[in-house]
């Protein structure tokens, strides 16, 4: 993943006491979190399919399903992570929590 050619949305997450913000991008298929302990630092998950992602923020606790279908994965996805990433022009962080997604699946 080239960071530097892709804008990154991603939303706060008040409510949770591990993530701190969240991300998807359905054409790359590419899982975006922020963990409080590690706020500096994006993780980058790729190979989600979007019906994870939507059942992900469904959930009241983002966290514990995040650790259920992501970490615990029988087939575990592979990970990226990018340092300082908020210095970054073409990340921006959205605030807010409302989540919309579309008939085809993109959020």
């Amino acid at each position: 993943m080239d960071v530097c050619k892709n804008s990154i949305r991603l939303l706060e997450i008040p409510d949770s006491s591990n993530l701190k913000s969240i991300g998807y991008d359905s054409l790359s298929k590419e899982l975006y979190i922020v963990f409080k302990s590690s706020a500096e630092t994006l993780y980058v998950y790729e190979g989600v399919k979007s019906d994870l992602f939507v059942n992900l923020v469904g959930e009241r606790s983002m966290g514990r399903m995040f650790h259920d279908l992501v970490v615990k994965a029988s087939l575990p996805y592979p990970v990226t992570t990018i340092r300082d990433f908020e210095t970054r022009p073409t990340i921006r962080l959205l605030t807010g929590t409302k989540f919309e997604v579309t008939e085809k699946g993109s959020v």
